[in-house]
């Protein structure tokens, strides 16, 4: 019984500040292992599973001075005081959690919006894939981050039944914003002929696109203002026609195109 004892106490020691979220080591239970040490054994391996994605269930965490501390891999995310819109700066990293450890982020609500701010500085920020901040702004938007070292990096995205943003309609001169990314531009030009203007890609970074879509039956043109695939501008010149674009942050590339405009 007392040396029972002694190896509990020495198996909790070894596990003492990452509350079971290590993977207890091979060989652990060496010799002739009692009833209690497989006890124990199993109830490490229990917390480090339901650490992982799927092991339990979802924690809503709500942003305080800009941050959240994780306690599990999936997170909903909410603003403080329960804003319209926050920034999450940080996510904060007691010693229980280890290099590896992965969570997933999400809005817990479509109109409470939170930002996921790129490189912010200190222990916990959070650096991604585009080195641009990423909006949760629909519930079905994740953000998947591993933690390596003093940061959380970005290990994917994605959002799901989502291809764009949102639509907006335009019915003259437009120049496209940043805040633009992913969206759909519905072009009505029957009262005179419009210029889309894009932005220059290394403004609005790699990964950046749209879609623009001439939506009338006016002879009155849609021009894409830019260079792209490295020529003129696009004119989108009949009802229905439309492209899609992207920038890799040097230059625009046209990836998909429909109608018979020039």
């Amino acid at each position: 019984m007392r040396q029972e004892m002694e190896q509990r106490q020495a198996l909790t020691q070894q596990f003492r500040g990452f509350e079971m979220t290590l993977i207890p080591n091979a060989g652990l239970l060496g010799g002739n292992p009692t009833e209690g040490q497989f006890k124990l054994l199993i109830e490490q391996l229990r917390n480090f599973t339901s650490e992982m994605i799927g092991g339990s269930e979802e924690v809503t965490l709500t942003i305080a001075s800009g941050s959240i501390t994780p306690v599990t891999a999936l997170l909903a995310v909410d603003t403080e005081a329960g804003a319209s819109s926050d920034d999450l700066d940080n996510l904060l990293q007691p010693a229980t959690q280890h290099d590896g450890k992965v969570v997933t982020l999400h809005s817990v609500d479509a109109a409470r919006i939170v930002t996921v701010r790129h490189a912010r500085g200190g222990a916990g920020q959070m650096l991604l894939s585009d080195n641009r901040d990423f909006v949760l702004d629909n519930t079905s938007k994740r953000l998947v981050l591993q933690r390596n070292g003093l940061n959380w990096v970005e290990a994917g995205r994605f959002a799901m039944n989502e291809f764009l943003r949102e639509t907006i309609l335009k019915t003259s001169d437009y120049t496209v914003t940043s805040d633009d990314n992913g969206k759909g531009v519905l072009v009505d030009a029957t009262s005179g002929v419009v210029n889309i203007t894009l932005p220059s890609p290394s403004s609005v970074g790699d990964g950046f696109r749209l879609v623009l879509k001439k939506i009338d039956s006016s002879a009155n043109a849609v021009n894409v203002v830019g260079s792209i695939d490295g020529g003129n501008p696009k004119i989108l010149a009949a009802l229905f026609e439309s492209i899609v674009v992207f920038t890799d942050g040097v230059s625009w590339h046209i990836v998909g195109e429909t109608g018979v405009g020039t």
